[in-house]
């Protein structure tokens, strides 16, 4: 048993909706002429998939490495989508199978001094004993760090990895569910929308966007034209416009129709390689605010699809653009110069073909 690409692979859903995972899985089938397997590291999935393409699952440890490593085919590159592999172990399977190595940045722990989710350009932690053993793995074998996003890029450029490859390929945009049947209503009151899973973790910038709301609240005539609904954990946010928690929104297609009812998206993530929720809304043609923290920067113009501020007043004055001015336009192809499937799948055939010849 051979294969050109070996990925291992976190969960591929959770619960009504798949993960981004799941997603890059899909994509790398879509490479044509790529003989690809993926080694599970979840024991049971929701989600349909080629079970020809997925070996056993085992737990990796140094108790079962060796068990591990007998069941790995031949292959030519080792994909890793997280942090389930520990130095020694990528290392030993390198060696074994003379096969070069490559991971992709769902979050940037990879870049900051930690073994786990992170993103140390804003936790002050690029820097240590973790990511210099790290460096010096990445650098004993013939490595490649998959960014998604132009941001994510010049974080690692600013990490000790920066000497690694890098590829910018982001997930593709038609991946995203939208309920094409359901049609935005014409809102008698603004709405904007926020959301997170994590309000208290600072990386969100909760702290941030109540200052915009105070920006804002001094900039309308009537407060009352504007409420504010947010998703995700429920929590006091700190503001005095109406406030309305819609709750957990597993569903994709239902979390579409979400943001069809919002007038405008309030992201304030201070550090993100994605977050899919950038994506997600431009798709359902609500228009994004963000600050330069995140993917927004390659998929958001002034005025086309949203704005990228740098500020919290500025921020707020985005807002009104949007709520008050109509100064802004939705641009879908503007996007898929980005992250078309089409290009998407054409800069993994051109990295595999580079990796495989």
């Amino acid at each position: 048993m051979e294969c050109d690409v070996l990925l291992v692979c976190g969960i591929l859903d959770y619960g009504d909706s798949v993960s981004g995972n799941y997603i890059l899985y899909k994509t790398l089938k879509n490479v044509k002429g790529i003989r690809l397997k993926v080694l599970p590291m979840f024991r049971y999935t929701n989600i349909e998939v080629d079970a020809d393409d997925f070996l056993p699952f085992i737990e990796p440890s140094a108790k079962n490495i060796n068990e591990l490593i007998d069941v790995l085919p031949k292959h030519k590159l080792l994909f890793l989508s997280g942090n389930d592999f520990p130095n020694f172990i990528i290392k030993m399977i390198c060696e074994r199978f003379n096969s070069k190595f490559a991971t992709i940045t769902m979050t940037h722990w990879v870049f900051g001094n930690t073994p786990s989710i992170h993103y140390p350009e804003i936790e002050d932690d690029m820097n240590g004993e973790i990511i210099q053993q790290r460096k010096n793995l990445y650098e004993s074998l013939d490595s490649t760090i998959i960014v998604g996003s132009s941001y994510s890029k010049s974080v690692l450029e600013n990490s000790l990895l920066n000497n690694i490859k890098c590829e910018v390929i982001p997930f593709p945009f038609e991946e995203i569910d939208v309920d094409i049947e359901y049609k935005k209503p014409i809102n008698q009151i603004k709405t904007i929308l926020w959301g997170t899973t994590q309000p208290k973790t600072f990386r969100k910038g909760k702290s941030y966007f109540e200052n915009v709301l105070e920006w804002l609240y001094k900039m309308v005539d009537n407060p009352n034209d504007i409420i504010i609904k947010y998703i995700g954990k429920e929590i006091e946010i700190d503001t005095q416009f109406k406030v309305e928690y819609l709750g957990f929104i597993p569903n994709r297609k239902e979390l579409s129709k979400v943001y069809k009812n919002a007038d405008v998206f309030a992201l304030t993530t201070l550090a993100d390689a994605g977050p899919m929720m950038a994506v997600e809304c431009i798709k359902n043609e609500t228009p994004l605010v963000s600050f330069a923290t995140n993917i927004s920067t390659d998929i958001v113009m002034d005025g086309k699809n949203g704005y990228v501020v740098d500020g919290t007043e500025e921020y707020a004055k985005a807002l009104y653009e949007i709520l008050y001015n109509d100064n802004y336009h939705m641009d879908l192809d503007y996007v898929k110069q980005f992250n078309s499937e089409e290009s998407v799948v054409a800069k993994y055939n051109e990295f595999f073909k580079n990796i495989i010849e």
